[in-house]
């Protein structure tokens, strides 16, 4: 079942491979399924079931006019699950990808065998509204969204790059960032948003 249909008309490129245990993976903003490869043939080779959704507005997925939140997202990832009649699952998130399978726990969590958060700031900064201490974003978001807005082909290399502590080869860059163009500036600019909060 390539797409999975989330509800208005909405539906989203989806993998499902393998048997076993399973366990969704969902990928960063402005990424897609494409960027779990290494991770996705382990798993299979390990025997487990790997699920790797394109988020809404990213990869293969539909594109609508949405609000593009972190509870929207989980959602659908509810969704997903249900119509593969999955009742548990360990879900892995990574930078975009932690913040949503973070809204998933806390809407979800019943149905969670396993929470894995990769590149995700989320503990400090629940330990400091913990301590009623302001929280900082690490990102520079507003730099991000005026890339995206005034020079998108080179913002998202800057992207890109931007994911590594070191530089990564030319063909790295190239792959990631053609995966990166799929989504558009609407959807991009909403889900930079998400970082904010």
């Amino acid at each position: 079942m390539p797409r999975v249909p989330v509800g208005d008309g909405v539906s989203l490129y989806c993998q499902d491979l393998g048997s076993g245990p399973a366990i969704m993976l969902v990928h960063g903003g402005c990424m897609s399924h494409r960027v779990w490869e290494s991770q996705v043939h382990s798993l299979l080779e390990a025997g487990y079931r790997v699920v790797t959704p394109d988020l809404r507005g990213h990869g293969d997925s539909d594109k609508p006019a949405s609000p593009y939140t972190a509870e929207m997202y989980a959602d659908d990832l509810a969704v997903v699950a249900n119509r593969l009649g999955i009742d548990s699952f360990s879900l892995r998130g990574w930078s975009l990808g932690s913040t949503i399978t973070s809204a998933f726990a806390s809407a979800y969590g019943d149905r969670l065998d396993g929470l894995v958060l990769v590149s995700s700031a989320i503990f400090a900064r629940i330990g400091a509204v913990a301590r009623d201490e302001r929280v900082s974003v690490d990102l520079p978001v507003e730099r991000m969204i005026e890339n995206q807005r005034y020079n998108r082909p080179e913002g998202l290399e800057r992207f890109v790059t931007g994911m590594f502590h070191e530089t990564p080869d030319k063909w790295t860059r190239h792959w990631l960032w053609t995966i990166a163009m799929q989504t558009p500036m609407r959807v991009a600019l909403k889900t930079l948003r998400i970082y904010v909060d």
